[in-house]
């Protein structure tokens, strides 16, 4: 499945694989809306490390990166449903 990934560098790269190629058990993930049908997902506890590199993500400020973006579909996911230049807009 498609989703965007904003890395530490602030580029954002499209990648398409299973949600389970990057969203892996061993860590705690956190989910925050980018807007009414995409959501941001992240590691919950790289806040407590203190090499975290963060980015405002829209209206998010110190989302910790590497973050995803992926559409949803009530409890599913789905692919973004914004194009890629939006997201990399977004970034500060």
């Amino acid at each position: 499945m498609k989703a965007y990934r904003i890395n530490r560098d602030l580029t954002v790269d499209e990648i398409d694989a299973p949600i389970e190629s990057w969203k892996t058990p061993d860590i705690v993930w956190a989910m925050l809306g980018f807007d009414t049908v995409n959501d941001i997902w992240y590691d919950d506890e790289a806040l407590f490390d203190p090499g975290a590199i963060t980015a405002s993500i829209g209206r998010h400020p110190r989302v910790p990166l590497p973050a995803y973006i992926v559409g949803s579909d009530g409890e599913d996911f789905a692919p973004p449903t914004i194009p890629i230049d939006l997201v990399r807009l977004s970034l500060d």
